[in-house]
């Protein structure tokens, strides 16, 4: 996704002029839910690429001024989930 961020925004008039990208969720997950029944919130599902490709995601959306929202379901996890696990 990247290497596309130029293409949505890079400010010329050819671009989309997109300003924001919304993700669904990235986190590791069975993906019985879409993604919403997340496994690990500290992790990015290794489908979605690494945590440094997500880090480079934000500075170079940034850098274009586009804004990256999350799409985030605190109240689905799995029970694998740490937050779960170390409850119980």
């Amino acid at each position: 996704m990247t290497s596309r961020v130029d293409y949505v925004n890079d400010r010329t008039p050819s671009s989309l002029g997109i300003d924001a990208i919304w993700l669904s969720p990235i986190y590791p997950s069975p993906m019985v839910d879409f993604g919403y029944d997340v496994a690990d919130y500290c992790a990015i599902d290794p489908r979605f690429g690494t945590l440094a490709d997500f880090d480079r995601l934000v500075q170079e959306a940034g850098q274009r001024g586009i804004r990256i929202i999350m799409d985030l379901g605190p109240t689905s996890m799995v029970s694998e989930c740490p937050i779960v696990s170390n409850v119980a």
